[in-house]
């Protein structure tokens, strides 16, 4: 990705928005079914999400839709930190990340999971999420860029689920969980 300067101040804005997010312990990792493949993720000695190697992000790319609340909070900071790096695992990483962003075509009630995964977020939370998307539309949106069709996944995060949640925050002035 390019623009250091902006990807320098959305990465501030990610570690400011989950400052204090803690690990939700290995009991809390899988969202109702373990599937057995997130053993990466159980590990007591993360206290915070930036201690989560890049390496744990780039082997469980596809994972963030199958984990608990608890732990979509804590590791959805690294996986958005980990999209934002110009390299091939970090492009995969980030066009996971925007499918898991946004509701499933493939689910009966699409938004409702959404809803689930991300109840734990505060508004400040939601808005990095959204600082992220509208990045990601900025940054696909780019003629030079390798990932086109990841600004349309964006637009589509943004339109069908995360605009509509910081609204609700907003209205409701919710600040923190």
């Amino acid at each position: 990705m390019d623009d250091c300067g902006e990807i320098k101040k959305l990465i501030e804005t990610i570690k400011s928005a989950f400052a204090g997010v803690l690990y939700p312990g290995k009991e809390n990792i899988a969202g109702g079914v373990d599937y057995g493949d997130l053993e990466s993720f159980k590990d007591d000695s993360w206290t915070d999400w930036e201690d989560v190697p890049d390496k744990v992000i780039d082997f469980n790319f596809d994972s963030l839709p199958l984990l608990s609340p608890a732990a979509f909070k804590f590791f959805l900071p690294s996986f958005l930190r980990r999209s934002l790096t110009d390299d091939c695992d970090g492009d995969l990483v980030r066009q996971f990340v925007l499918v898991s962003l946004s509701p499933s075509d493939v689910l009966k009630h699409p938004t409702e999971f959404l809803e689930g995964k991300s109840r734990d977020l505060d508004k400040h939370q939601i808005n990095a999420v959204i600082l992220f998307l509208e990045y990601c539309v900025r940054f696909s949106s780019d003629p030079d860029s390798s990932d086109p069709d990841d600004a349309e996944q964006a637009k589509k995060c943004l339109d069908g689920f995360w605009r509509d949640k910081q609204s609700a925050c907003d209205k409701l002035d919710i600040s923190s969980n």
